[in-house]
């Protein structure tokens, strides 16, 4: 079984530090070269935010300076995880390439190295990151809830920022008390971007043992000659709860479908219900993977073809700007279940609407 990336010793001098470190990783991306250009370095970039179309090299594609580096007391830089992201990928690569080939199937033995790939894919980008961020979020005022409803729980945070100095001597317990209630109205919590990375390495095993739960199939577009998109949120999980569409998570569930194209005529498909190892994809199949895509994408589209139908289906993949990327009152529901603040209070929690 895969391990999850692990954090060996491996520094830089933050004085030298210049590496850019790929999220969505250049191997994988060179599958998508322009396919219209002479030059075969390059992919077309659709900008879901500003609408710009352009032809970049990969290279600097998909590109953040430092973003899986830390930085360490010395003055140094840990780029191990970055590191372990490589040998990952090393092993992978190879497997990828193969089955996008045309008729190839995979294997068994080909599946785990395969499947710490696309994990990486999944947990490694800014949307999972973001996604974490949120959570925290949500979950820290769920925390202020249940300090307010405990009155042992606030008195002993009360002493103890009076103790250390962070809260002035007039401050009483009844005003910390009235802080606390109306915490969402006067505060934002921000997680740190490096803590909410590391949270989602942890995530690692989990998603890990999920897809090895799947069937894996290859869908081939060759034959009805369809091209699949990707984006900088490649591996896409999709499932329907309440008539609506969820995208991100649910890996767990019994419906939740799983694809990640690995090139512009073939997309790993993953779910608990198909078990095919090849399957022809239609138009009407690739239409739908790339309309999942662009709404999933944070913001850019990766594509070998620049044609209108591909500027169309960004388009409408837009309208995921700038929404949430949790359910924030579901989410605080569940944390207050899991923290244990009690069903009565959590009737007359800040979030409910009178007489609810």
């Amino acid at each position: 079984m895969a391990k999850a990336p692990q954090k060996e010793k491996k520094t830089v001098s933050a004085k030298t530090f210049t590496k850019r470190m790929h999220i969505v990783t250049e191997a994988y991306l060179s599958a998508f070269i322009a396919a219209d250009q002479p030059r075969k370095d390059s992919v077309w970039v659709f900008d879901k935010r500003t609408k710009e179309i352009r032809l970049q090299p990969i290279k600097d594609t998909a590109v953040i300076r430092g973003f899986y580096s830390f930085d360490l007391p010395d003055g140094t830089r840990d780029i191990s995880l970055e590191e372990a992201f490589s040998r990952i990928e090393s092993k992978a690569i190879p497997i990828i390439r193969r089955w996008c080939e045309e008729g190839a199937k995979p294997t068994v033995e080909e599946i785990p190295d395969a499947a710490a790939f696309v994990t990486c894919l999944f947990i490694r980008v800014p949307r999972t990151v973001e996604f974490i961020r949120a959570l925290a979020s949500a979950t820290a005022s769920v925390s202020i809830e249940i300090l307010v409803s405990d009155e042992e729980k606030l008195r002993a945070a009360h002493a103890y920022l009076k103790e250390n100095g962070k809260i002035e001597e007039s401050f009483t317990v009844e005003d910390l008390r009235e802080l606390a209630r109306t915490f969402d109205e006067k505060f934002t919590v921000e997680t740190s971007l490096k803590y909410a990375l590391l949270k989602s390495m942890e995530m690692f095993d989990v998603v890990y043992k999920n897809l090895l739960e799947m069937y894996w199939c290859l869908c081939d577009s060759r034959p009805y000659n369809g091209r699949f998109i990707t984006c900088d949120a490649p591996v896409n999980a999709f499932f329907y709860e309440d008539g609506k569409a969820g995208f991100g998570g649910g890996l767990g569930r019994p419906d939740v479908e799983v694809s990640i194209p690995i090139s512009p005529y073939v997309c790993l498909s993953l779910d608990r219900k198909r078990n095919e190892k090849i399957r022809k994809a239609k138009v009407s199949f690739v239409r739908e993977i790339n309309r999942r895509t662009a709404h999933q994408a944070e913001r850019y589209i990766y594509s070998s073809i620049n044609t209108q139908r591909v500027a169309r289906t960004v388009e409408l993949g837009s309208v995921t700007l700038g929404l949430p990327l949790i359910d924030a009152e579901a989410v605080k529901e569940n944390a207050r279940t899991r923290m244990g603040l009690p069903a009565v209070l959590r009737r007359y929690s800040s979030d409910a609407p009178d007489g609810q």
